[in-house]
């Protein structure tokens, strides 16, 4: 698993800093209030690997849909879903929001079946 030092979060357009420093996704922002902070904010642990692994700390995923898995990368130029090896790229995505919104497996989005997810771990 790759560390990631909280300096090394580049902010853009939807990265933000909370009042001490930390990064969260200001497109799709936690709610600790009314969800806790069991799963960083989240209301489920796909929700918290996609909108902040995935699109903040930038870890890679593998997930788990209608038992096939599916693997996505983030890279600084872009993100993609790539096969197994992470050689093969079938989709680009100009960020990770992007690809969380944009991503479509068997005519759904990612962002609309993401709490259907079986498995879903990050590497």
């Amino acid at each position: 698993m790759k560390t990631i030092n909280n300096a090394d979060i580049k902010d853009d357009d939807y990265v933000g800093r909370d009042l001490f420093g930390y990064p969260y996704n200001k497109k799709f922002p936690p709610d600790k209030k009314k969800y806790g902070s069991e799963y960083s904010g989240y209301r489920t642990p796909q929700q918290e690997t996609f909108f902040y692994d995935f699109a903040i700390l930038c870890y890679d995923v593998r997930f788990k849909y209608n038992g096939t898995d599916y693997y996505v990368i983030i890279r600084p130029e872009y993100c993609a879903r790539t096969d197994e090896s992470l050689r093969i790229e079938y989709e680009k995505f100009k960020n990770a929001n992007d690809l969380i919104e944009h991503l479509t497996i068997d005519g759904f989005k990612l962002i609309d079946f993401m709490n259907q997810i079986e498995e879903v771990e990050v590497f």
